[in-house]
Formats: structure tokens, sequence, C-alpha cells
């Protein structure tokens, strides 16, 4: 049942129509955490990124004002998945064992909301074309082959590197996503060999989700409709995601 309603969330945040319908009041379907996991670090992201779209809108004009409504639609939309994995997760958090728990980085310490990008280049077909060549092996690779998805995702981070230099472009979103399924993969590895593979399950639905992100485009049409607010100096995305440690971490083992 959560994998279908995982691929349910995935269709709508693809839809951009759908997107910009979506009720403005979250509260239905909030409920209080009992250890930061996917849900707390969604309501944590809609809450920085209400505080940031109107700031946002005043830097680019209301140009922005359609990209940061989109965005916390997504996150909305997907609290939905997150109440579910939580929930699966939760009799392992009280065997000491974190999963997804720990898979996911709080919002403290995001950028300033006025730090400029670094690259300010408009995007391309090339950009386009080059980028969906960089994740077509991780977005295919079995969402449950954890060693995989690791090797997989770090080699596509140095690429992206590349390609954001290449062509004077920030690939936020994007990297954020890879980052996120490649950290739960890592983790898995630790959860599976803990609870002889009882979270097998849990973690290849967690990564399973965020792969869908790539695979149906929806990581990337954000960093595209970013990049034009970039060029105008404003570093929207850039400043709202958390660092991820899975290079440091997956660079320890």
């Amino acid at each position: 049942m959560a994998v279908t309603r995982q691929a349910a969330v995935v269709i709508i945040i693809g839809l951009p129509c759908l997107l910009s319908a979506c009720t403005s009041d979250p509260d239905p379907y909030v409920s209080e955490p009992v250890a930061y996991g996917f849900e707390a670090h969604l309501e944590e992201a809609i809450a920085l990124n209400k505080e940031r779209g109107p700031i946002y809108g005043d830097m680019t004009g209301g140009a922005s004002l359609a990209l940061s409504e989109m965005l916390i639609s997504s996150e909305r939309i997907a609290l939905f998945v997150a109440v579910d994995l939580d929930a699966r997760a939760r009799p392992f958090w009280a065997e000491g064992i974190p999963v997804v728990a720990a898979d996911f980085v709080s919002m403290e310490g995001v950028a300033e909301v006025d730090e400029p990008p670094t690259w300010t280049g408009g995007w391309s077909a090339s950009v386009a074309i080059e980028l969906a060549d960089v994740l077509a092996g991780l977005a295919g690779t079995d969402a449950g082959d954890f060693e995989a998805i690791c090797a997989d995702a770090d080699e596509v981070l140095i690429q992206l590197d590349q390609l954001e230099a290449e062509h004077a472009v920030h690939l936020a979103m994007t990297r954020h996503v890879v980052e996120s399924s490649a950290f739960a993969a890592l983790h898995a590895m630790d959860y599976a060999e803990r609870s002889d593979g009882r979270t097998e399950d849990l973690s290849r639905d967690l990564i399973g989700a965020q792969l869908q992100i790539l695979q149906w485009g929806v990581a990337q049409a954000f960093d595209q409709r970013a990049a034009a607010l970039h060029a105008m100096g404003v570093g929207i995305l850039i400043n709202d995601f958390p660092h991820i440690p899975f290079a440091e971490e997956y660079g320890s083992h």
C-alpha cells in the first residue's frame, strides 16, 4: 500500500497544473512526530519556504512566487507519504534503530535568504540533455540495491559539479534529491544489519520514492524554473536546502 501512495504522490508532484491548485491548508494531514523523521523534515521545509517565499518575491518583483508555491505544495502533498513511512519506522525507533529518523537533515544551518548564487547562467537544451544522461544510471538503479545507489550517486555528484561549472547553472534541487536518496541508502545497510533485514523494505520504499522524483523529471523541472531567478541574483533553492553529509560519510566507509 505504501508503494502505491508513493507513486501517486510523485505523479501529482510531476503535474504543475495540479500543484498550482493545491489547498493552502495542510493542517488536516499533519500529526505530531515522536522523532525527527520525514514528516518533521517536511514541516520544517514548509515553514522555511512559507517564510522565504514573500522575501524572494520582493527580490524578484514577484517572478519567484509561482516556484515557491509549487515547492510548498509539493511538500504538503508529500506529507501523505511521510506520515506512512514514519509510522512504519516507529517500531524500529523503539528498538534503537533510527531508520527514516536519521535519514533526513534538519533545516537548521541553511544559507541566509540573501546569499547570492554562484552561477547565473541560463537554462538550455544542452543542460537538459546532459543532465538526463548524468542521471539515467542512478534513476534506473534498483532502490533495494543500497550499495549500487551509493556508488552511482557518488559518481553523479561529481558529474553535477562538472555540469554546473561548465554551464554556469545551479542544479540545487537535483543535487538535494540525489544526496538524500544516497544518504538513506548508506544508512540502510547498517539498519539492515542491526535488524536482521527487517528494515530493508522500509528503506527501499523511502529511497524508491526519492528516485521517482528524478525519474519523473520533477527535480530537474524545479532547477529549470529556478535558473531564471538565479540570473537575477536570487539564490532560491540554493539557499533553502541543508547540507547532507553523504559524501563525507560515504568516503569514511
